[in-house]
């Protein structure tokens, strides 16, 4: 087990942006901007969160073996129950429209498709995989450059 830190840049009309360093390797993050933490719309609450590695909805992979990262703590949980969303998971996509409430992991920040997202998603994803292993879980914590 690790724990990451996802530093936020801000959110834009775009999204939200950040940022999850693991060792020497960075990855960049896409998320859909603030929206009072409403279920599919909303990017997630800043907090401390285990990464769980579960079956998957979301794109990922095949050589994943059908898993992925889902986030679950005091406001999100990794598979449904009494708390107000569930199933947001790190997946493969561009731009905040390619996600339902998740976070996109890409190489790097750019244009695409007339929008800002993050650039090389599989690939990131797949280093990230390489980089934390396919251990049951993680510590996750979100932070704004602003505390």
């Amino acid at each position: 087990m690790s724990s990451l830190v996802l530093t936020r840049y801000g959110s834009t009309p775009y999204g939200t942006f950040g940022q999850i360093k693991v060792g020497k390797e960075t990855f960049y993050t896409c998320e859909r901007p603030w929206l009072e933490n409403k279920p599919h719309v909303s990017c997630i609450p800043l907090g401390c969160y285990s990464l769980l590695l579960l079956p998957t909805t979301t794109l990922v992979p095949s050589s994943y073996g059908e898993e992925t990262w889902y986030f679950d703590g005091e406001t999100v949980a990794a598979i449904p129950d009494t708390r107000q969303r569930s199933r947001c998971a790190i997946h493969i996509g561009n731009i905040s429209s390619d996600v339902s409430g998740c976070v996109l992991l890409g190489t790097s920040l750019g244009w695409v498709k007339g929008c800002w997202g993050v650039l090389s998603s599989r690939a990131a994803l797949e280093r990230f995989s390489q980089a934390v292993g396919r251990v049951n879980h993680h510590i996750l914590i979100q932070s704004s450059p602003c505390g």
